[in-house]
Formats: C-alpha cells, structure tokens, sequence
C-alpha cells in the first residue's frame, strides 16, 4: 500500500493505492528535468510523469515506474494499468525514443515493454506485458516493432520471447 501525489485542476491530491509492476528509471537526468518543470515542490510519492499506462513517481534522487495500480487493498478490487486507476491531464507524456537494437540480453533503462536485442542476423522481439496480458495499445506496438524488424534486410531469423515471467496468456 502506497500514497501517491497527483497533480489535478493544479492541486496536488492524495490518493491510497496497492502498486504492482516496478521499474527504476535509469535516466536520472530525465528525472531532473522533470523535477525542474514541475510547478511545486517534487517529493518523494509525486507522480511525474506517465508513458504507455505506467507512472513515473519521484523517488530518492531517481524515479520509479509503476506499471499497475489496485484502488484498494481489497481482493474484489482490479489490478489496472496506473493511469487507468489515477488518470490525470497535468502529467506530461514521455515518449519512448526509438533507439537501435540493444545487445542480446541487455534490458532497456526505463519502463518499456517492447524491445529488440539483436545478435548477429538474428533479432529477438521482447515484449514483457504485465503478467502477460495484452492490450490492444499494446499489440499495436508489438506490430509497429515487428515490422519494423521485417524492414531491415540485414535480419534472418526473427525469435520472440515473451516477457520475463510470461509468454503471452490470451
């Protein structure tokens, strides 16, 4: 159980949540200049920022992806993508740059959930959904990956390899 602090209607507000899906963000400097941009006086908890359902939340000197919210604590209660359960217009979105592919067992800096790896002629296509379900949004940027992959001559044999802790499961 955590409280996080949301900028709505330039208020910060308050809100008790369970959080699921934990990533540090490796890019401290993306965290400083969000920092430096806020209108208020960051602390640990503020949520400043979001990408593709996730929120980034100011933490000690860096920040943390949280993928995935319960509203309460109660076993009756969803588990949904962060800014389904705490949605808010004031946080600036930080698109994902496209970058080349990374080496064959390294992992993205920040919260991503579609990467490519490559070794020689051969690409593998990570895509680590939440307990390994997908969204349409989702999907759609599994496909954009996946063509851009069949794109490049230089590629004979395409490998996909789920998440860490799934496949897919739908």
């Amino acid at each position: 159980l955590g409280v996080l602090r949301l900028p709505a209607q330039g208020q910060l507000q308050e809100h008790n949540v369970v959080l699921f899906g934990a990533c540090v963000e490796g890019d401290r400097d993306v965290v400083r200049r969000l920092r430096k941009d806020r209108a208020w006086r960051v602390r640990p908890g503020d949520v400043i920022g979001r990408r593709n359902g996730a929120m980034l939340v100011s933490c000690g000197e860096g920040g943390v992806w949280i993928s995935h919210l319960k509203a309460s604590p109660k076993k009756t209660s969803l588990k949904l993508p962060a800014t389904s359960i705490l949605p808010s217009a004031d946080l600036p979105t930080l698109p994902i740059s496209p970058c080349a592919p990374l080496p064959l067992g390294a992992r993205p800096e920040t919260f991503q959930d579609v990467w490519t790896t490559r070794q020689d002629s051969v690409c593998y296509v990570h895509f680590d959904f939440y307990n390994g379900a997908m969204s349409t949004q989702q999907c759609r940027r599994l496909e954009q990956v996946l063509w851009a992959v069949g794109e490049d001559p230089d590629i004979k044999v395409v490998v996909l390899m789920g998440g860490y802790n799934f496949f897919s499961n739908g």
